[in-house]
C-alpha cells in the first residue's frame, strides 16, 4: 500500500543509484503504475482466502500448549523371547478439553458450548459445528495439575479430587505414534497389570476394560480431524448420549449415542471387584438413535443393540465373601497382580473364544478366581454355560420398569461369538477413576435392587451399606484417594507371569456362601427410597457436573478401613443425582429427572490458569463422563496434518498464476508508459545528493524531456 502511490504524489522516495539500467529505482517504477492495475492484488489475495478457508478449518487451539501424553509403559510378551517395551502414552477423554471457535486468536474466543447449550452462530448444525470448533492441548504439567493424571514409574496415577474441582478422569492408550490408539487382539492371549486400590471406598470404581472404538479416534468421519490424539471416539454397550462428537458431526440435542462391545477387566474398590462382558449386535462404533440405543428410561433397556448387564464374575455376588478386600486372600491393602486370559476352543488364534479365566498373583503366589457357590451356577470364569445359567439365577433382579425385551440379552447378542469377533477386530484400552451420583455404585459393592428380599439371588454385590458411597461426602471427606496402574503386558497364554493354568490343576480359595455377613444390618435399611429392580444398577457415566449443596445429612455409619472420617455419609439425594434424561445406566425403577438442554453450561464450569498461563477448564464433575454431557468446552482439535481438497488446491493454482500474469501486465504497460520520465528524472545524477523524485520538476514538463 505504502508503494501504491499515483504519479501526481508529492511524496518522494529515496532509494540509491547504482549505475544507469532498467533497474534503476525500480520501487518507483512499481510505485507509479496505475492504481486500477494494482487493485487486482487485494482482490484477488481475497479470493484466495475465501478458497483456502475450508481447509484451514478446524485448527488447532493455540491458547494452550501442545499436546504432551503422558507416558505408559506396555510390554508385549512371548514364551520364548520374553518381554519388550512398547513406548505408549495415555491421551485425556475428549469431554474433559477446552472447545472453543477456531481462530488465530489467543484471547476472547468464543466457545462452542456443549449438548443443550451450542453456540447459535458457531453451531447452528452438527456439521457445521464439527468444522467451527477445535480442540486444546494439554501440558504434561496440567495433565497432573488439572486432571490428576500423574505419571509414576512404569505406569499412571489417576487421583480422585484435584483442585477441589476435577473428579476422576478417563484415558486412552495410544500406539507409538501419539496419532492412532493402541488396538488390542487378544484371542488366546493374556493381559496383565499390577494395581493399587487401597485407598479406594466403598462408591468408587478404578476401570480396566476394553472398548470396540474406532483406532483413529473416528478421524475418517465427518469433520473429525482431532481424533485419537485428542481423545475422541469413544463408545461403549451403554450406548452413551453425552458424547458432544459422534461420527464427525456435533450430537446437537444428545439424541444420538454411542454403542460398541465393551469388556471390563477390572472394575474395582478396595471393598469388591468385577469381570464383565457386554457384547453387542453391531460391530465397531454404531451411532444409534431411538430403540436401538436401549435407554432405561424409555423402557427400551432389554430392546437396544447392546448387551447393557452383561455377563458378570463378581465373586462376592457369586457367593465368595472371603477372596477379595482387605486383609483377605486377595489383600486389596496391597498392590495386586491382576491376570486375565482369553481362552479359544482349539488354543490357536484363529479358534473361536471359549473362555474369559482370571488369577491374582500377590506376595509371589498364585490366588486362583473362586468358583460359585450360587445354586445352579457352575465355574469360576466366564463361559457360555455360566452366562446362560447365570442369567436364569439372577433373573430377579431384572429391571421391573422394563418389562419388555428378553432379560438374557448375552446370548441374544451374541455373547462369547460376538466378543470373539469384537477381539479379532481389535478393541482400545481405555483406564478410569470415578464415582457414581446415580446408585453410590452399589451395583459394584452393595445390595441392589433394594426392594428385593435380601436372600435374593444376585441382589448381594458386596459388603458396603447402601447409604455408604455418596458422592459428595467423598470428595469433600477422601479427595485424596486415588488409584495405580502399572506393569501392563499382554502375550501369549503363560507368557507374562509364566503361569498357564491346567483345570486339573486348579486351586481354589475357601468358599464362604452366605448372602448377608455377620453382623451386619439388612442393606435395604436406611435406605431413603425405592430403587430400580436391575442386575446391575446404573454405571451413569453421563452425568451433569455437580451443583450439590455443601450441607448433607449425617449418620454414623463408616466406610470400612476408613479411619476418622469428619463427617458421616449423606443419604440425602444430590440436586443433580439424576442422570440426564436416565441414559446410559443399568435399571433404574425410579424415573429419572431431565436437566433441561437449555440450562446454561457456565453454570457448571470454569476456567484457572494452567501451569504456563494458559486458559484451563476446570469442572466439578458427578463422573468420568460428566464433561461429555454438559462440558462447556468440550471437543475436537485437528490433526496436524490437513488434507486439503483436490479442488481446492486446482483453484489456488489458477489464483496464483493470475495474481503472477496481472502483476506483469502491469509492470510492462507502465515502463512502455513511462521510460521517458524515468530519463527525465535520472537527469540529477550529477548533483551533490541524488535523489529520485516521483514527478517532474515545477520548471519542466513531461513533453520537453
Amino acid at each position: 500500500q505504502s508503494l501504491a502511490q499515483d504519479q501526481s504524489s508529492e511524496v518522494g522516495i529515496d532509494c540509491p543509484l547504482p549505475a544507469y539500467g532498467d533497474n534503476m529505482c525500480g520501487p518507483v517504477l512499481l510505485a507509479r503504475a496505475s492504481r486500477r492495475e494494482l487493485l487486482y492484488l487485494p482482490l484477488l489475495a481475497g479470493i484466495l482466502a475465501v478458497v483456502l478457508m475450508p481447509a484451514l478449518s478446524q485448527q488447532i487451539g493455540k491458547v494452550a500448549p501442545k499436546e504432551q501424553h503422558p507416558p505408559m509403559l506396555l510390554k508385549q510378551c512371548t514364551k520364548k523371547g520374553g518381554c519388550t517395551a512398547e513406548a505408549t502414552s495415555l491421551t485425556l477423554d475428549a469431554g474433559r478439553r477446552w472447545l472453543h471457535e477456531v481462530s488465530d486468536k489467543t484471547s476472547g474466543l468464543a466457545p462452542c458450548g456443549g449438548i443443550g447449550n451450542w453456540n447459535a452462530t458457531l453451531c447452528p448444525d452438527g456439521k457445521t459445528c464439527a468444522r467451527s470448533c477445535a480442540l486444546e492441548g494439554i501440558s504434561e504439567e496440567d495433565y497432573e495439575k488439572v486432571y490428576g493424571v500423574v505419571n509414576i514409574p512404569d505406569g499412571v496415577q489417576i487421583n480422585y479430587v484435584t483442585r477441589k474441582t476435577n473428579v476422576g478422569s478417563r484415558l486412552y492408550l495410544l500406539d507409538s505414534d501419539q496419532e492412532k490408539y493402541k488396538l488390542f487382539k487378544l484371542k488366546n492371549r493374556e493381559f496383565a497389570f499390577d494395581v493399587d486400590v487401597s485407598t479406594l471406598e466403598c462408591g468408587m470404581n478404578a476401570a480396566l476394560y476394553f472398548v470396540e472404538m474406532p483406532v483413529d479416534g473416528g478421524s475418517s468421519v465427518g469433520d473429525n480431524r482431532a481424533g485419537a490424539k485428542y481423545g475422541l471416539g469413544y463408545c461403549d454397550a451403554r450406548c452413551p448420549h453425552g458424547l458432544n462428537f459422534i461420527d464427525g458431526e456435533a450430537n446437537m440435542q444428545g439424541t444420538y449415542g454411542a454403542c460398541c462391545t465393551e469388556m471390563d477387566i477390572w472394575e474395582a474398590n478396595r471393598i469388591s471387584n468385577s469381570m464383565t462382558a457386554h457384547p453387542c449386535s453391531s460391530a465397531g462404533l454404531h451411532r444409534c438413535e431411538g430403540v436401538e440405543c436401549g435407554d432405561g428410561d424409555k423402557h427400551q433397556y432389554y430392546l437396544g443393540l447392546c448387551d447393557k448387564d452383561g455377563c458378570e464374575f463378581n465373586p462376592y455376588r457369586m457367593g465368595n465373601h472371603s477372596l477379595f478386600g482387605p486383609q483377605q486372600m486377595v489383600d486389596t491393602d496391597k498392590r495386586i497382580t491382576v491376570v486375565t486370559q482369553f481362552l479359544t476352543e482349539d488354543g490357536t488364534d484363529a479358534g473361536a473364544l471359549s473362555e474369559i479365566r482370571r488369577f491374582y498373583i500377590q506376595d509371589g503366589e498364585i490366588i486362583h478366581n473362586s468358583k460359585s457357590s450360587i445354586a445352579g451356577i457352575a465355574g469360576d470364569s466366564i463361559t457360555a454355560s455360566l452366562c446362560t445359567a447365570e442369567k436364569q439365577a439372577f433373573v430377579r433382579t431384572r429391571d421391573s420398569s422394563n418389562p419388555k425385551g428378553e432379560y438374557n440379552q448375552f446370548d441374544l447378542k451374541g455373547g462369547l461369538g460376538q466378543m470373539s469377533k469384537a477381539f479379532e477386530r481389535g478393541m482400545v484400552l481405555a483406564l478410569a477413576l470415578w464415582d457414581d451420583l446415580a446408585v453410590k455404585m452399589q451395583w459394584l459393592d452393595s445390595f441392589l435392587p433394594h426392594d428385593l428380599p435380601q436372600d435374593t439371588l444376585g441382589a448381594l454385590r458386596g459388603p458396603c451399606k447402601p447409604e455408604w458411597g455418596t458422592p459428595q461426602w467423598m470428595r469433600e471427606n477422601i479427595p485424596a484417594a486415588n488409584v495405580q496402574f502399572t506393569n501392563l503386558r499382554f502375550g501369549e497364554i503363560g507368557s507374562t507371569t509364566g503361569q498357564s493354568r491346567s483345570p486339573s490343576e486348579e486351586v481354589h480359595p475357601a468358599v464362604v456362601h452366605d448372602q448377608q455377613p455377620s453382623g451386619e444390618k439388612d442393606p435395604s435399611e436406611g435406605h431413603d427410597g425405592k430403587l430400580s429392580r436391575g442386575e446391575d444398577a446404573s454405571r451413569q457415566h453421563d452425568q451433569q457436573p455437580s451443583g450439590e449443596s455443601s450441607s448433607t445429612r449425617q449418620h454414623s455409619q463408616q466406610h470400612p478401613g476408613l479411619k476418622n472420617p469428619t463427617k458421616g455419609h449423606s443419604d440425602k439425594p444430590l440436586e443433580d443425582e439424576d442422570s440426564t434424561k436416565g441414559h446410559d445406566q443399568k435399571p433404574s425403577g425410579k424415573k429419572n429427572s431431565i436437566k433441561k438442554q437449555g440450562q446454561k453450561a457456565s453454570e457448571k464450569n470454569n476456567f484457572t490458569k494452567g501451569s504456563s498461563g494458559e486458559l484451563v477448564l476446570t469442572t466439578s464433575l458427578q463422573s468420568i463422563d460428566d464433561a461429555e454431557h454438559a462440558h462447556e468446552k468440550l471437543a475436537r482439535r485437528p490433526r496436524s496434518r490437513r488434507q486439503v481438497p483436490i479442488g481446492a488446491v486446482v483453484i489456488l493454482l489458477v489464483t496464483l498464476a493470475s495474481i503472477v500474469g496481472v502483476t506483469a501486465v502491469a509492470y510492462r504497460r507502465h515502463r512502455s508508459q513511462s521510460m521517458r520520465t524515468m530519463l527525465w528524472d535520472n537527469r540529477s545524477l550529477y548533483a551533490p545528493a541524488p535523489r529520485c523524485v516521483p514527478r517532474c520538476q515545477p520548471q519542466c514538463t513531461r513533453e520537453d524531456v
